[in-house]
C-alpha cells in the first residue's frame, strides 16, 4: 500500500473533496497516481536534488567531469512529505487552487505534462549520477558462436575459467570488508574490484566504454529504502509461497548450483521444431500465474523495463522486436509478464531460483542470447550482503555487491559469472529473466528452422551464414556508452 499525507479535517470538506483535489494537484504536476509521484520525490530524495529542473542543470554537458563520491549541492526540501505531497510548515496541504497563487516550479511542471519529456529528465539526473566502474573486456575475446546467437563453452574442457590458479597472496584492498568469505578475500587479493551497493544506479563498462551492464538498486533515503524493503519483502513472501505450489527441481552438481529451481515462459534452441512453452503442470500453471499477478511482481518488471530503457535502448528494442514478433507468430506462448498487466518485458522465460541458499559455482549460460543479449538477475532473502551473496563478473574482475532486492543486467552467455557463498542458516532466492539465442535465430530465418530455411532459401541461407562475425559485431555496437545516451536524451529533450 502507498504510503500517502495525512491531511488534517477541515469544514466542508468530506472525504471525496479531498481525494479530487489531491488528483488535481497530481494532474497539474504531470503524475498520473500517488505511486508516480511518490517515486519522483523519493529519487530526488535519493539523489540530493531538489527539482528536476536543477537535475537538469546539473546534468548539462557531457564535458564537464562531477565528482561522484562529493554529495550533491542539493537538499530534499523540508515541506517534501514522504508521499511526495508538498506540505506547508503547519502541515497543512498547500494547494495552488486554494490559495489562488501558482508557484514558479509548479508553472514550469505544468509545461512539462509531456510524459516523454519528463523521462528524458529523470534519465540526465541519472546520466549525471551514475557512477562507472570501466573494464577492460573485448568484444572480439568474448566466447561466442560462429554465427553469434549463443555463447560458446570449451567442447574438450580445456578451457581455463577466469579466476582460476588466481595469486591470493597480495594485499588486500583498503576498500575491503573486514568480515567477509575466504572467496571474497582472495578474489579481491587477486586485484578483483569490489563493487559496493550504496542505492546509486552503477554502469560497468568495456574498453570503449559501452555500457554491458548495470545495476539496479533502491532509490534511496529514509522513506525509499522502507519502501523498497517493504516490497522485496512482499515479493519474497510471494517466491516463498510458490517454492510450496510448484514441482521444483533441483541439479545436484552443476555449476549453476545446487539448489531448486522453477521455469516460465517459451524457448527455442534445444532441438525444438519451434518455440514451446516450458512444461507445467495445471496446478504449476495456476500457481505461476497468480506469482506473475503479484502486484510487487508487477511493480519489479515496471522498474526493470524502465532501467532497461534507460541504459540499454537499442537492445531493449531489439528484445521486442523479437519477442513481439515470435507473440504474433503464436500467441499461445506464455509471457513472463502477462498482458493484463499492462507490463511487458521482453524476455522470453523467468527462472526463479529457490534456493534456500541460491548459490552458483562460474558458468556461462551460453545458450542465451550472445550478440547484444542481457540476462537480469533480481534477488532476496535475508542474508549479510557485505559478506556473501555477491555476484562475480569474472572477464570484468569485478565483485558485485548484491543487496537483496538489487538486480544485475549483464550478458551472462559470454560472462563467466559466479556467486560468493552466504552464511549457514541464511536465505538467498534469486529471479532471472533471459531469452535463449535461438529465438532470435529462428526469427531470422523466417519462422522455420535452419534445416526447413536452407531447403526452401538456399541462396539467402548461405548469405545470412556468411555474415556470423557482422552480426556479432553489430549486436555489440548495441550497447551504448554514457556520453552517446546523454546525448541522444538532450537532442529528445530540445525536440520536445
Amino acid at each position: 500500500m502507498s504510503e500517502v499525507a495525512v491531511y488534517p479535517a477541515r469544514p466542508g470538506l468530506s472525504v471525496k473533496d479531498l481525494i479530487e483535489t489531491a488528483e488535481r494537484e497530481l494532474a497539474s504536476l504531470g503524475f498520473k497516481d500517488i505511486d508516480e509521484a511518490a517515486d519522483a520525490a523519493l529519487t530526488l530524495s535519493g539523489l540530493r536534488i531538489e527539482s528536476w529542473e536543477a537535475a537538469e542543470e546539473a546534468s548539462e554537458g557531457d564535458s564537464k567531469t562531477r565528482d561522484r563520491d562529493t554529495p550533491g549541492a542539493f537538499e530534499m526540501p523540508a515541506n517534501l512529505h514522504a508521499s511526495g505531497c508538498r506540505q506547508d510548515e503547519e502541515g497543512t496541504s498547500n494547494s495552488s487552487e486554494e490559495s489562488g497563487q501558482i508557484s514558479t516550479s509548479a508553472k514550469r511542471k505544468r509545461a512539462r505534462k509531456d510524459k516523454g519529456h519528463g523521462q528524458n529528465s529523470k534519465r540526465r539526473a541519472l546520466y549525471a549520477k551514475a557512477i562507472a566502474v570501466a573494464s577492460s573486456a573485448k568484444p572480439e575475446g568474448l566466447p561466442h558462436s560462429s554465427q553469434g546467437y549463443i555463447g560458446l563453452e570449451a567442447l574438450d574442457g580445456s578451457e581455463a575459467a577466469p579466476g582460476d590458479g588466481l595469486a591470493t597472496k597480495g594485499p588486500l584492498p583498503a576498500s575491503a570488508p573486514k568480515d567477509a568469505h575466504p572467496e571474497l578475500v582472495n578474489l579481491l587479493r587477486g586485484n578483483y574490484a569490489l563493487v559496493p551497493s550504496d542505492g546509486r544506479p552503477t554502469i560497468f563498462t568495456d574498453v570503449e566504454g559501452r555500457i554491458i551492464s548495470w545495476r539496479v538498486g533502491s532509490v534511496g533515503g529514509e522513506c525509499g529504502e522502507a519502501r523498497d524493503e517493504r516490497r522485496n519483502q512482499n515479493l519474497l513472501t510471494a517466491v516463498e509461497k510458490m517454492a510450496t505450489q510448484v514441482k521444483s527441481k533441483k541439479s545436484a552438481g552443476v555449476p549453476r548450483g545446487d539448489h531448486r529451481w522453477a521455469h516460465w515462459g517459451y524457448s527455442y534452441g534445444g532441438g525444438e521444431t519451434k518455440p514451446m512453452n516450458k512444461q507445467q503442470t495445471r496446478l504449476e500453471r495456476d500457481a505461476w500465474n497468480e506469482f506473475l499477478s503479484e502486484p510487487e511482481y508487477i511493480e519489479a518488471t515496471k522498474i526493470l523495463h524502465d532501467s532497461w530503457q534507460t541504459w540499454a535502448p537499442d537492445v531493449l528494442q531489439d528484445y521486442e522486436e523479437c519477442h513481439q514478433a515470435i507473440m504474433l507468430h503464436d500467441p499461445s506462448l506464455d509471457r513472463v509478464c502477462p498482458a493484463k498487466t499492462g507490463v511487458d518485458l521482453p524476455f522470453a522465460s523467468l527462472t526463479a531460483n529457490l534456493g534456500p541458499q541460491t548459490v552458483c559455482d562460474k558458468h556461462r549460460d551460453v545458450k542465451n542470447r550472445a550478440n547484444g543479449g542481457v540476462c537480469v538477475v533480481k534477488t532476496l532473502g535475508k542474508y549479510d550482503w557485505q559478506w556473501g551473496g555477491h555476484i562475480v563478473l569474472h572477464e570484468l574482475g569485478l565483485v558485485v555487491e548484491m543487496k537483496p532486492g538489487d538486480a544485475l543486467f549483464f550478458p551472462s552467455a559470454i560472462i563467466t559469472h559466479s556467486t560468493i557463498p552466504i552464511l549457514d542458516g541464511e536465505t538467498r532466492y534469486s529471479l532471472v529473466w533471459y531469452s535463449a539465442g535461438g529465438l532470435f535465430r529462428w526469427k531470422d530465418a523466417d519462422f522455420q528452422t535452419h534445416v526447413d530455411w536452407r531447403q526452401d532459401s538456399p541462396e539467402e541461407y548461405r548469405r545470412h551464414q556468411k555474415e556470423g562475425e557482422l552480426r556479432w559485431n553489430q549486436g555489440w555496437k548495441k550497447f551504448a556508452t554514457l556520453s552517446q545516451l546523454s546525448a541522444r536524451v538532450s537532442k529528445a529533450g530540445v525536440a520536445s
